[in-house]
């Protein structure tokens, strides 16, 4: 499970490496509207992909028959459990006040560094490399605790706090490298220490 959620986090990720250094290059030579254009055919392409898998060799499950209250009993399981709460809070706070990078990046972009359209697409994809990494890094864990969760939202915090701090824009961008690291190693262990909570009981980390 924990190698599966990893996985999936790098194929994210190699999209969002790929896609906003192409963006730069596109919002420069041609202009945003060429851009969402080439944005337009790569939804497509998506849709194709789905059109061609082969449904018949799918394995569905039986879906879940519904009850009265089934919400309501999620959502108490998951606060009676301290291994799920906690991860899923830091997650969703994480989530509203330190992952709106995109916005930022165009304001660092814009109003810091002076570097226009392609600087906000390099700074994305340096973002992305960081993240990739920390998706094939989170592969490599032999052991996952509840503590490493919290370590790696706090070295994610402080890498924002370097940010601040940075003098130029090479040392934003390797600041931004190390930020896309650190966010993926939490919201990937976070991901996986949830969904492992159920097999291997309720003790903490």
């Amino acid at each position: 499970m924990r190698n599966a959620i990893s996985v999936n986090s790098t194929t994210f990720q190699l999209g969002g490496l790929i896609g906003p250094a192409i963006a730069g290059l596109l919002l420069t030579a041609v202009g945003a509207g060429w851009a969402f254009a080439a944005n337009a055919v790569a939804c497509y392409s998506t849709v194709a992909m789905l059109l061609l898998l082969r449904k018949d060799q799918l394995y569905v499950n039986a879906p879940t028959p519904k009850s009265k209250g089934m919400l309501r009993e999620g959502l108490r399981y998951a606060l009676s459990k301290p291994t799920i709460y906690w991860p899923w809070l830091m997650a969703g706070f994480i989530s509203v006040f330190a992952m709106s990078l995109p916005v930022l990046l165009a304001a660092f972009a814009d109003h810091v560094f002076k570097v226009g359209a392609g600087g906000y697409g390099l700074l994305n994809a340096l973002v992305a490399l960081g993240a990739l990494s920390g998706a094939v890094a989170s592969t490599r864990r032999r052991q996952l605790r509840l503590r490493s969760v919290v370590f790696c939202a706090g070295m994610y915090g402080l890498m924002l706090c370097l940010a601040v701090l940075a003098p130029s824009m090479l040392w934003f961008g390797v600041v931004m490298v190390l930020s896309g690291f650190w966010c993926l190693m939490f919201l990937t262990g976070s991901n996986q220490w949830c969904r492992s909570v159920p097999t291997w009981g309720s003790g903490g980390g």
